[in-house]
């Protein structure tokens, strides 16, 4: 009975972990102003959104957790693309994550991918 009793709870709380859709904006009309701030916040399997209307981002983001990190246009739907100026480093707690409709502006600006760090998605 307890066996039976401590697995309901283990499924109750795993039901509960959630995963949320964050919205970065320069502005404040997001969850987040900096794209850093929501990685930090982020737990795995979160979605964060990054503003396309919002000017060049010019940050250094590192992934830490498995997440999904959205530009929210390619510059060809009528959304103006998510430009990102910096280096965007993917680390070991980082694997698995998506990054996608970002565009890169500068021959400085990269994506790493560190060690140890596998099922990396990027996509255009």
């Amino acid at each position: 009975m307890k066996i039976a009793l401590m697995l309901a709870v283990v499924a109750i709380l795993a039901c509960s972990a959630q995963a949320t859709i964050t919205y970065v904006s320069k502005d404040g009309t997001g969850n987040f102003t900096t794209i850093q701030a929501a990685l930090t916040a982020a737990t795995a399997g979160d979605t964060i959104v990054v503003r396309g209307d919002q000017g060049i981002w010019s940050e250094n983001p590192t992934i830490n957790t498995r997440v999904v990190l959205l530009g929210q246009g390619s510059g060809c739907n009528g959304v103006p693309a998510t430009q990102i100026n910096g280096l965007v480093t993917v680390n070991s707690g980082g694997a698995n994550s998506t990054i996608a409709g970002f565009h890169i502006i500068t021959s400085l600006s990269t994506i790493t991918i560190n060690a140890n760090t596998p099922g990396v998605i990027i996509r255009r």
